[in-house]
């Protein structure tokens, strides 16, 4: 049986990536430019949590479960998150 390359390619990309972001907020000329580094660095520099800790002989569907499972849990972190703030708040007044 044949290993996928998937998984390692992905993670290049994603370094490879993370490179170009990094280069696009350290470049003085164009403020646009920066702006897209500083979006790209943040979700990029999120999931890269999750795709660097997926073994890089992995198969493509196994990338995707464990991507997806990171996902939903950032995405419910940062909503009970939202949601629990302005509740705090008021406790605090």
């Amino acid at each position: 049986m044949r290993r996928s390359n998937f998984t390692k390619r992905v993670q290049l990309t994603w370094i490879f990536t993370l490179a170009v972001m990094f280069f696009l907020i350290g470049q003085a000329f164009v403020f646009g430019w920066y702006k897209w580094g500083m979006i790209g660095m943040i979700l990029f520099g999120l999931t890269q949590i999750s795709v660097s800790n997926v073994p890089p002989e992995a198969p493509p569907k196994r990338f995707w479960r464990f991507n997806g499972v990171f996902v939903a849990v950032i995405v419910v972190i940062f909503g009970v998150s939202i949601w629990l703030a302005p509740i705090l708040t008021n406790l605090g007044r």
